[in-house]
């Protein structure tokens, strides 16, 4: 019985050994220090054999693990440079960061941005192919040799690069977006693709003025079409969202969104603009003065209103959003979760003697 059970764990072993242990993968190994604020305050950068010809079209490819996640980009240099798109990495997985881009002049680098990738990040399949073409520019992509000729990482900032074995990924997602939410717990948004809220502690919010009750009322949406503004709530911290080729045209429930994008060029206040903000520990969209501006790409709200108020508030129960409560100053009373008294309440949510009410 004992050697039977001997040959019983030798076979185990040997199973596991062939086909129950996860296939390994050689790999770069990029490790940086904390994440900083600069794209290039880390790089990794590969010499290229043979300089790209100006004009013709390219296509880079690479798998990324960036184990804290961050952002990076490609940047072709040598005779100049040219800065391609922003790729957010996911969190600890491994990210197709890919892009077709032409050559502006007969670069000899190939520059890729971590800076805001702190820690360890792992490089596989590494490509770069003429379009149309199959061929590797890049030798060495997968890292199955040691032979690390031409890849070199910055080290003003103390970054190290090795060859390692680990664990080949079981998927390579495609790039997310990273959003940054500051200590406010609020920012406000805006992008040129379609994205999808796929993260539970992320919220997107759509506004919209409501001239009856005098308030702001916010509406959550999960789908994002190219170009609308929102409003994101989050703890302070960075968070991937999923951008989608789909049609989320339908995922607003307003055509009107109150909110509005500057088009780049700053635009004095006239007493009608409203930047969000966080004022005493309250939330909500304060006036623009009138000698400042609306920087550059910033989102905002325009109000027309018969009085300029120095504050809107949050007055719809269906936000989800904890509203900050003001507790009235006499019986029967009403006030808007900005503590402003309300004569004549409409439909909405309010405060009476300190009580959350609603009135439907």
């Amino acid at each position: 019985m004992r050697k039977f059970t001997k040959s019983l764990f030798t076979l185990a072993l040997l199973v596991l050994a062939v086909g129950g242990a996860k296939a390994q993968n050689h790999m770069l190994k990029v490790t940086n220090g904390e994440a900083k604020p600069n794209p290039w305050d880390y790089q990794a950068q590969y010499e290229l054999p043979t300089a790209l010809v100006k004009g013709k079209t390219y296509v880079f490819e690479i798998s990324i693990n960036a184990v804290n996640g961050g952002e990076t980009r490609l940047v072709p240099s040598g005779d100049g440079q040219q800065w391609e798109a922003n790729k957010g990495l996911w969190t600890n997985k491994f990210t197709r960061y890919q892009i077709e881009f032409e050559a502006g002049g007969n670069y000899t680098f190939l520059e890729i941005d971590l800076g805001a990738c702190g820690g360890e990040v792992y490089f596989d399949n590494v490509s770069l192919k003429e379009k149309g073409e199959t061929t590797n520019l890049i030798a060495n992509g997968d890292f199955e040799t040691d032979d690390l000729t031409g890849w070199s990482v910055s080290t003003w900032n103390g970054s190290t690069m090795a060859r390692v074995e680990k664990d080949a990924p079981s998927e390579v997602l495609d790039p997310g977006m990273l959003i940054s939410v500051g200590e406010a717990g609020w920012r406000t948004f805006r992008t040129g693709s379609n994205i999808k809220i796929t993260d539970s502690n992320v919220k997107a919010y759509v506004a919209k003025y409501v001239e009856e009750g005098n308030y702001i009322k916010l509406k959550e949406v999960t789908g994002i079409p190219g170009w609308q503004p929102v409003l994101i709530e989050a703890a302070p911290g960075n968070y991937m969202v999923e951008i989608t080729t789909e049609d989320l045209s339908g995922s607003f429930p307003w055509g009107d969104n109150g909110l509005q994008a500057n088009d780049g060029t700053p635009k004095p206040g006239d007493g009608t603009l409203y930047a969000l903000a966080k004022k005493n520990g309250v939330v909500g969209f304060y006036r623009m003065s009138s000698s400042s501006a609306i920087p550059a790409w910033a989102i905002y709200m325009k109000i027309e209103h018969s009085s300029a108020r120095d504050f809107f508030g949050f007055g719809d129960e269906e936000t989800g959003i904890e509203p900050v409560k003001v507790a009235a100053e006499a019986n029967g009373e009403y006030y808007n979760l900005a503590g402003q008294r309300v004569a004549q309440p409409t439909k909405g949510l309010y405060i009476v003697n300190g009580k959350k009410v609603v009135i439907k």
